[in-house]
């Protein structure tokens, strides 16, 4: 009778111990997929400020040294370094706005020492 009560806390502990490390995994898929966004995300973003800064630099040297030179440079100078830092703001809201890596393994656990009477959902 206690080996068989035994048997079925083991068993239960053993499960329990199982689908906390999937949500675990879960967890650290879905950090890596976030991480590789971000990552092309930023790429883009250093991408269109540098030729920002580049077709900047090409169009003091290049373009219409009689007639307005700055006017020309300053627009297409602008629209790319503008589309840049509107990139790096996006990425930045996008970074404060991910949740933590293991938030899903944590709230379970939360929800298990409930359920165990814990009312804290804490352990202290």
């Amino acid at each position: 009778m206690i080996l068989n009560a035994l048997k079925r806390i083991w068993g239960s502990s053993i499960e329990i111990i199982r689908t906390r490390l999937e949500i675990l995994s879960l967890d650290v898929k879905e950090a890596e997929i976030r991480f590789i966004g971000i990552l092309v995300f930023g790429i883009f973003t250093v991408l269109l400020i540098s030729l920002g800064i580049i077709l900047g630099v090409f169009m003091l040297i290049v373009t219409f040294w009689e007639r307005d030179p700055l006017m020309i440079m300053g627009i297409l100078t602008a629209a790319l370094t503008i589309g840049g830092l509107v990139m790096l703001i996006l990425l930045i809201l996008k970074l404060k706005k991910g949740r933590g890596l293991f938030d899903g393994i944590i709230y379970e656990l939360d929800k298990d020492l409930e359920t165990l009477g814990d009312k804290t959902g804490r352990l202290e």
